[in-house]
């Protein structure tokens, strides 16, 4: 069902039940089977891969998803307009043309998307992500006004620096120095073995290419594991810092660029020298998260304990904590169950506040961790326990996206129900507050 359907009927409702809503969320599919065919709207499968940007169109924060189609093998982009509410369109892939650069190859998987500058609108959008077909990697721009496509990396690419290996999965999409950034995987076939390296693109007038980390890697510290998958990466206001999966010493790789030189370590795991480091298998499904006191953030699986993790860096040292999971004391809403896959943090959450998302694999629902400065608090928004307003007793917590937008500005999370195909949508006013009318 829209989240948008019928909204109006239940405030009355949801104001008396309020008090006893956890984290006073609303929650409601908007795209795929049984949405309907509004605005753009599809019949298909569109559960999986997605980011998120907020669009400051004419100072109002625009939400914009873009998530994959796997049953069409297209790129699609949903944009929460002001006055309307959501509309949806296929952006790249089969059946969309081959106007503007636009292909008729299995894309979509692995996308990220990024705030730029230059926008005629708002701001600009660079989105990365993978074209399976020819394992290459695919950029997406618009200026707010229209979208043009490309390719950038891998087999059969024309870009100097580009390499005819496999690229393009795993995208970390930012803007760093004025220019657009994208960290992803490549991959070097042999009979003998494949390996995995961190790749690094950037565009400033001309395109760059790096190895950063894995075989042939150019960061001080560099490792000849197997690594890229998982990655994270956002700009501290100095550097551009990444993180990315080990797969060979299942670990937690860091990697830190100041606009000359990359430098390397392993932060969490096997072979980490961090104080309070552990030697679990650390580092899948990461995502990061600034606070306005300058410390930096970085959520991720620790797939020993089946826990959340967090690493918190001061300026100065790291930090580490298990936030939830099995044997996390400390209560606050927090459950025994498998979590802390699929994390998503919101990026642009205000003062020093911190907002996370992650999957709960035992009751295959999405649960929600919340820092208000001074303490987590703990809960279920959607799926199997969770009391919010439109929820659903379906398969949920994968494949999230979590940021602050709409008008008025609210925190919003977009998820996958892998029951019923669809994407999801849910917003919140925050702790002790009446859900929103609308997400919008």
């Amino acid at each position: 069902m829209d989240a948008r359907i019928s909204r109006s009927a239940l405030l009355g409702a949801v104001v008396a039940i309020a008090v006893t809503t956890a984290g006073c969320w609303r929650v409601g599919s908007i795209d795929g089977p049984g949405t309907g065919s509004l605005a753009g709207r599809t019949g298909d499968v569109v559960n999986v891969d997605k980011s998120v940007v907020v669009d400051p169109v004419f100072s109002f924060q625009v939400p914009v998803i873009t998530y994959a189609d796997p049953a069409s093998h297209r790129l699609r982009v949903g944009i929460d307009r002001v006055g309307t509410g959501w509309n949806f369109e296929d952006l790249d892939g089969p059946g969309t043309g081959i106007l503007s650069g636009r292909t008729g190859d299995d894309v979509g998987a692995y996308n990220s998307a990024a705030l730029g500058v230059g926008g005629s609108i708002g701001r600009a959008i660079d989105v990365y992500y993978l074209d399976s077909t020819k394992s290459r990697l695919r950029h997406g721009h618009t200026d707010g006004v229209a979208w043009n496509f490309d390719d950038v990396d891998g087999p059969g690419t024309t870009l100097a620096g580009h390499t005819e290996d496999p690229a393009g999965a795993y995208n970390a999409a930012t803007f760093y120095a004025g220019h657009p950034d994208d960290l992803y995987l490549a991959q070097h076939i042999q009979k003998q073995a494949t390996t995995q390296r961190l790749r690094h693109f950037w565009f400033d007038g001309s395109a760059h290419f790096q190895d950063v980390d894995g075989t042939g890697g150019v960061c001080t510290g560099h490792t000849d594991d197997n690594v890229g998958q998982y990655t994270a990466a956002q700009p501290d206001g100095v550097a551009l810092q990444a993180f990315y999966y080990d797969a060979t010493a299942h670990s937690l790789r860091h990697a830190r660029w100041d606009g000359t030189a990359w430098t390397c370590e392993t932060l969490d795991g096997t072979g980490a020298s961090t104080p309070g480091s552990t030697t679990d298998d650390v580092g899948q499904y990461i995502s990061t998260a600034t606070t306005a006191d300058g410390h930096f953030h970085v959520f991720y699986l620790d797939a020993t304990t089946h826990r959340l993790r967090h690493a918190n860096f001061d300026g100065s040292a790291w930090t580490f904590e298990d936030l939830d999971g099995p044997g996390v004391a400390g209560a606050a809403g927090r459950t025994a169950h498998t979590v802390g896959s699929y994390t998503a943090a919101a990026p642009n959450a205000p003062g020093n506040t911190i907002e996370v998302l992650y999957s709960d694999d035992t009751a295959h629902s999405l649960r929600h961790g919340r820092y208000d400065g001074s303490a987590w608090t703990f809960e279920t928004i959607d799926g199997t326990g969770a009391l919010t307003v439109g929820r659903t007793t379906g398969q949920v917590g994968q494949y999230n996206a979590l940021a602050y937008g709409g008008t008025p500005v609210t925190l919003q999370m977009w998820t996958g129900d892998i029951t019923g195909g669809t994407l999801r949508n849910g917003c919140t006013l925050g702790p002790g507050t009446a859900p929103p009318a609308t997400c919008g």
